[in-house]
């Protein structure tokens, strides 16, 4: 009658299916890290995409707020002035209205007519001053940086009265 035979595997087969087996699950181990590390690569470029996206937004409703705020016929005659105490109170009540943190009133020529959350000085050269350069050929400038301990987007538009007085 019919009986089971046990297979016999000899040491050297055993050996080969190991090192089947264990290089299988190597290729499986890079499989799973390459898709890993292409998902990860495709998660950052979407998640910089969102980034941009919301920096863009971000500085655009800035730009338009100040520009809403520079239009301002209060804050245009209070220019007029050119009280520092007058210019800080109305710089630092329009900066409020839009949620600034800080807030710089600057000559044409590049020196501080009024701050508002900043180190900055009345009378002294603007530590952005190399920014009029080039907004000097556009009604407006932005630009990232650290100032104060914090990062922050200044957004530089002219005042006009009609004709540009101070950024």
């Amino acid at each position: 009658l019919g009986g089971a035979r046990e297979a016999a595997v000899e040491p050297a087969e055993e050996a080969a299916l190991l090192v089947v087996v264990t290089r299988l699950d190597r290729l499986e181990q890079h499989g799973i890290k390459l898709m890993a590390e292409r998902e990860i690569e495709r998660q950052l470029v979407v998640g910089h995409q969102v980034f941009e996206r919301a920096l863009e937004s971000n500085r655009r409703q800035l730009v338009q707020a100040a520009q809403v705020l520079a239009a301002d016929w209060g804050f245009r005659e209070a220019m007029g002035s050119r009280d520092s105490g007058t210019l800080s109170s109305a710089l630092e009540n329009h900066a409020t209205r839009i949620n600034a943190s800080l807030a710089t009133l600057v000559s044409l020529e590049g020196n501080v007519l009024a701050a508002t959350g900043t180190n900055a000085r009345v009378g002294e050269r603007y530590q952005h001053a190399a920014l009029l350069d080039q907004a000097d050929d556009s009604d407006r400038v932005t630009l990232i940086t650290y100032e104060n301990g914090r990062v922050v987007e200044l957004v530089m538009v002219p005042v006009r009265a009609p004709l540009p007085v101070a950024w």
